[in-house]
């Protein structure tokens, strides 16, 4: 249940954004990594008096930063964060985005796994299978025949990494009712499988988008 006070928290978060605008961006540009630090500090508490989101700042594609705000995988954080970023003011270098973009990416990528050793994943050689669901949306399996030493929660997290990143936050919360991984498809689906990077364009295709 959103919290009856979020409007006067969202609006109290941009008169603080707006008021420190000048600040925030030359700790960006110019401060000691423990400036930095001590802004991320702030940040998470600021934004987490409105919801349980995680935050990006990084180089924006029209301006020069971009904000964005991510529901973590949530449809009820999504709606919140649309809200939140509905208030966004108007501002010479910054762009403002209420969940993570879909990434034009190498799918290439660093993960933890349970055990706490980092672990590199390379997606770009996995395949994919689409069932469609009811209401608009889709399930999805996929192949990674290069995870056979991870352990099955990492993989399942690598897979959600991989689906969003391609799809768009959005998309993924809205669209996809369930994500699978096996190792390897058996001979019979060896028709249907396509590569990975086909994914965002054969959801689109589905959903008639």
């Amino acid at each position: 249940m959103e919290n009856p006070d979020i409007d006067d928290k969202i609006q109290k978060f941009w008169r603080w954004f707006v008021k420190n605008d000048e600040l925030i961006r030359k700790a960006l540009e110019h401060g000691t990594e423990a400036n930095k630090e001590h802004l991320v500090r702030i940040f998470d508490n600021k934004v987490l008096e409105i919801g349980t989101f995680t935050w990006d700042i990084e180089p924006g594609f029209y301006k020069q930063y971009s904000f964005t705000i991510s529901p973590n995988r949530s449809r009820e954080l999504l709606k919140l964060s649309r809200k939140l970023i509905s208030y966004s003011p108007e501002l010479t270098h910054w762009e403002f985005k209420y969940c993570r973009p879909a990434e034009n990416w190498d799918l290439t990528f660093g993960i933890y796994d349970e055990k706490l050793a980092y672990r590199e994943i390379d997606a770009s050689g996995w395949r994919f299978m689409l069932l469609p669901d009811p209401g608009q949306t889709v399930s999805i399996t996929l192949e990674a025949e290069n995870l056979s030493e991870i352990d099955e929660e990492t993989c399942l997290e690598a897979a959600e990494i991989v689906v969003t990143g391609l799809l768009g936050e959005e998309s993924r919360i809205i669209h996809v009712t369930d994500i699978g991984l096996t190792r390897r498809f058996g001979t019979e689906f060896e028709e249907i499988a396509r590569p990975v990077t086909e994914l965002k364009q054969r959801v689109e295709q589905i959903l008639g988008f």
